[in-house]
């Protein structure tokens, strides 16, 4: 009779233990899905969000070229470097704007892959256009600094004083790590 007691609790607690186990896989199965779709939802939003700022970007962009670059002389640059360099700034602040509206995105999309292709989509756009806005901004800079630096050569043959470069810590990126700088070249 003993035996049969023990068989009895013996089989009873390993259909438990196996319930407990199966339950808590379902849970935890539950509890990433709706992880998951958190992160989704969130992708989405902020995708919108990060879109609003590309388009912010590159109405700076354009006003970057059309007060600098397209109309530069050697005899207007002192006069309108302060000015420039304001520009600049501005153009700067809405990469910074982006660094800020890219966290989630960057926490969320970066190595994943999501069941909705529009998520995917969303990810793969954010993942090119954050670097090519990025490496545009940097090269832009850059070429800034190389008329003020001719400029500046120009100015010395000429015995007058020079002007400063405009700064910036941002440096050029590789974030989807494809070995290549888009917006660089």
């Amino acid at each position: 009779m003993m035996k049969k007691k023990t068989k009895v609790i013996l089989i009873a607690s390993i259909v438990i233990i196996l319930l407990l186990i199966i339950g808590l896989f379902i849970g935890s199965m539950q509890k990433d899905k709706k992880k998951t779709k958190e992160a989704m939802d969130i992708i989405i939003k902020d995708s919108e969000k990060f879109e609003k700022t590309i388009e912010v970007f590159n109405e700076k962009r354009d006003s970057v070229y059309t007060e600098i670059f397209v109309e530069t002389y050697y005899d207007t640059i002192k006069e309108k470097h302060e000015q420039w360099n304001n520009i600049l700034k501005d153009y700067e602040k809405t990469i910074d704007e982006l660094e800020k509206n890219s966290k989630n995105l960057k926490k969320y999309c970066h190595g994943m892959y999501y069941s909705k292709p529009e998520v995917n989509q969303k990810c793969n756009d954010f993942a090119s256009l954050y670097e090519e806005v990025n490496n545009t901004f940097i090269r832009d800079i850059e070429a800034y600094n190389k008329v003020i630096k001719e400029y500046n050569e120009y100015i010395k043959e000429n015995n007058g004083s020079p002007i400063n470069t405009y700064h910036t810590k941002k440096k050029y990126i590789d974030y989807n790590n494809d070995k290549t700088y888009s917006g660089k070249e």
